[in-house]
């Protein structure tokens, strides 16, 4: 379904597969998420102020809210 944000777990999945250096094909893959919707993410990702190891480090009400604090957009 367009525009529905992804569930935390597939975004965590996402950004530690990025952190090993998988491809966006091997992650669409294992996230079930479209390339474009991986590649998506990626770009908003890299915007942000952390970086993605210090993203998963964060408690997920943390990591929840400080995405939609810096990120007011459809994706997250």
């Amino acid at each position: 379904m367009a525009n529905k944000p992804i569930a935390m777990s597939n975004l965590k999945t996402l950004i530690r597969l990025h952190i090993e250096s998988a491809s966006k094909s091997k992650i669409s893959r294992s996230t079930g998420l479209s390339r474009n919707t991986v590649k998506t993410y990626l770009q908003k990702l890299e915007s942000l102020p952390l970086s993605p190891a210090d993203f998963l480090a964060l408690q997920e009400h943390d990591f929840y809210q400080l995405l939609q604090q810096t990120l007011a957009s459809r994706f997250f």
